[in-house]
């Protein structure tokens, strides 16, 4: 099957050069005025985590999009029992204005 399929495209290559050409030619024209009908928003979950934390971050520190915290413990690892007491106490300390 397929070596008859690529005996065609070769034989044929101009005809299957020159029907690639018309299809790129009306998916072009046909693909202009999909932007227009394009939506940029919407698609957030609000129930989504990354959606709470968002609002969490927007009534705290009102809404900068390019914060970044970096949070160091002295010993262990990130998912050590004795980070998690820390990150509760970190997490209770935030104040409105960022430090």
């Amino acid at each position: 099957m397929f070596y008859k399929l690529g005996l065609l495209i070769v034989t044929r290559a101009r005809l299957v050069l020159a029907l690639g050409l018309v299809a790129l030619a009306i998916s072009a024209v046909l693909g202009v005025g999909v932007f227009s009908r394009l939506l940029s928003g919407g698609f957030d979950d609000p129930a989504s985590a990354s959606s709470r934390a968002q609002v969490l971050l927007d009534q705290k520190f009102g809404g900068e999009p390019d914060m970044i915290f970096l949070v160091r413990h002295g010993t262990g690892t990130s998912a050590a029992a004795p980070s998690r007491p820390a990150a509760r106490l970190w997490r209770s300390g935030w104040t409105a204005t960022p430090a």
